[in-house]
């Protein structure tokens, strides 16, 4: 099965766990309406030239649209040259919850604007709380 961290995972496409908690959640209902495909974006190319810092939306597991960050690429043996699948850091997730997905899996979008790309302030937010609570077990 795949490691809860998602980072060290056997294949380029292999997820995390099931991502729970509050971030994104609803109901079923409006997970389905989040896969119609996001404004502000563009489908990303399948020989993108993707790079490590890079602003991307990304489809997670739980079939939603977010924000995320590329934190690593990845070329799976037998590829083409160039990065082919990369690790996700989800905006206001930490982590724990990073997945991989590979460059043609039709999960990523790339922005049209850097505006677009920025993360939201619910998210900054969301990250802050989570660091603070990490800070917090590790004093403890």
């Amino acid at each position: 099965g795949a490691a809860s961290s998602g980072a060290a995972g056997s294949g380029a496409a292999s997820g995390s766990a099931t991502n729970s908690g509050t971030a994104g959640s609803g109901t079923a209902g409006s997970v389905s309406k989040q896969r119609r495909q996001p404004r502000d974006t563009l489908p990303l190319p399948e020989d993108a030239a993707v790079r490590v810092g890079e602003r991307l939306l990304a489809l997670d597991v739980r079939e939603v649209w977010l924000r995320a960050t590329v934190k690593q690429l990845r070329n799976p043996k037998g590829a083409p040259a160039g990065a082919r699948a990369v690790r996700l850091r989800f905006d206001g997730w930490g982590a724990a919850w990073d997945e991989w997905a590979t460059i043609d899996s039709g999960r990523l979008r790339a922005f049209k604007t850097r505006e677009a790309a920025a993360p939201t302030k619910r998210a900054l937010n969301e990250q802050a709380k989570a660091m603070k609570a990490s800070m917090a077990l590790e004093a403890a």
